[in-house]
């Protein structure tokens, strides 16, 4: 990699100067300091390409992006997510998104289908059932738009015979019961671009917006990695 970036070094017998290569990296990267090039190798270091395993990508890289930033913040830099990809810029000049939490008790099938429609990456959906044939077809459509779309729900006759091949449209996980009781995934959140989170007691049925329902609309970014983080773990459980 080091090569990339204008060092001549030979490899044959281990890191020159038979330096340990956390020596030989730190050596490296304090030649390198000042320059352009050291914000091209640490762009470089977080590519996306990088990470074959998504599940190390999520948790890892999003882990590194905070322990970098938590670095060089302090010279004025830090990592911002630009078309997928991250890059080093200023940190004075980037714009604060609002954080915010909203409380919503009505049209709360409104309010998804409209986060659906505002969605430009990932929609990560866990609801123990799913019978709405509006946001299941709102979902057909953003994913022909080449929106990634992930579902869990339970392994049920209710799940089974909603009419939709989930499948068929989505990377989809059916989990079923276990344990002495039957112990269920009841989760019901849903996790919009990994910057926004839709959670509370709505699932995404026909009956739901008649019941007494609540959400919580959370559009700050740890909220959303946690609940993004918690989808990976049930992904993780239903494969095996």
């Amino acid at each position: 990699m080091f090569r990339s970036f204008g060092f001549d070094d030979e490899y044959d017998d281990g890191c020159p100067g038979n330096l340990s290569r956390k020596d030989y990296a730190q050596t490296r990267i304090q030649a390198l300091n000042g320059s352009e090039a050291l914000k091209n190798l640490l762009e470089e270091i977080v590519r996306t390409s990088h990470f074959a395993a998504k599940e190390i990508e999520l948790k890892d890289r999003i882990s590194a992006i905070e322990h970098c930033n938590a670095v060089i913040r302090d010279d004025g830099y830090c990592f911002q997510l630009l078309d997928e990809q991250y890059k080093v810029v200023d940190s004075n000049q980037i714009e604060v998104e609002e954080e915010s939490i909203e409380i919503h008790f009505r049209r709360i099938r409104e309010l998804c289908l409209a986060e659906i429609e505002a969605a430009r990456f990932t929609i990560w959906i866990a609801v123990a059932w799913f019978t709405n044939r509006n946001l299941f077809e709102s979902l057909v459509n953003k994913n022909k738009s080449g929106v990634n779309i992930q579902l869990i729900i339970i392994d049920d006759e209710i799940n089974r015979n909603t009419g939709f091949d989930f499948e068929a449209h989505f990377e989809t996980y059916r989990i079923k019961p276990s344990g002495r009781f039957g112990n269920i995934m009841h989760h019901k959140f849903v996790v919009f671009d990994l910057n926004s989170a839709i959670h509370g007691c709505y699932n995404w049925t026909n009956k739901a917006p008649h019941n007494k329902e609540d959400v919580s609309h959370s559009k700050i970014r740890k909220v959303a990695e946690d609940y993004a983080g918690r989808f990976i773990e049930l992904r993780r459980d239903a494969r095996s």
